[in-house]
């Protein structure tokens, strides 16, 4: 699912990432632990075709992650440490809006939005305004959209209750 060979990327002088070489089978989880600079958003950045690698290269589920970039993310669900929520939608407008990124129509759409509210134990405040959720609400309401995907990415671990969730999702979850 995802294979990562030699991977460099610089900032300047720094070397944010320097040949690193990963490889995750489907279905498993994989956390990154490292202390701040040690290039663990950086990597997730560029499995997500966020930002493109100075030398090596990665693919999900064979995809090259700079050649074929739009099919790359078409399987890759990304979701940074801090979101970017809309405090004045309700959660499934949130939802909603997720599911319209991705381009879910109709049933697909319905049966998505559905899906995530009852993943995500939101079912019964699906007309709660997002800024009524607590933190790790906020955090982790977008996230059973992109679990469904077939590899999420994301920068920082969601709250507890969510990590049975993301090692049962039909693809891997990179944390």
């Amino acid at each position: 699912m995802i294979d990562a060979r030699d991977l460099v990327k610089r900032y300047g002088a720094l070397r944010a990432l320097d040949g690193l070489t990963l490889s995750v089978e489907r279905g498993e989880l994989v956390g990154l632990v490292g202390p701040n600079g040690a290039g663990k958003s950086t990597l997730i950045k560029i499995l997500a075709t966020l930002v493109h690698p100075d030398a090596g290269a990665a693919a999900i589920d064979g995809f090259d992650v700079v050649g074929a970039s739009g099919r790359v993310r078409a399987l890759v669900g990304y979701m940074p440490d801090v979101p970017g929520l809309y405090q004045d939608m309700r959660v499934r407008e949130l939802l909603e809006f997720f599911a319209d990124a991705f381009r879910l129509r109709g049933a697909r759409r319905r049966a998505a939005v559905e899906g995530a509210l009852a993943r995500a134990g939101l079912a019964d405040r699906a007309d709660t305004f997002v800024e009524a959720l607590s933190l790790g609400l906020k955090q982790s309401s977008p996230r059973p959209c992109c679990t469904r995907r077939g590899c999420c990415c994301s920068t920082s671990p969601p709250p507890a209750w969510t990590r049975w969730r993301a090692s049962s999702c039909a693809g891997c979850c990179v944390r």
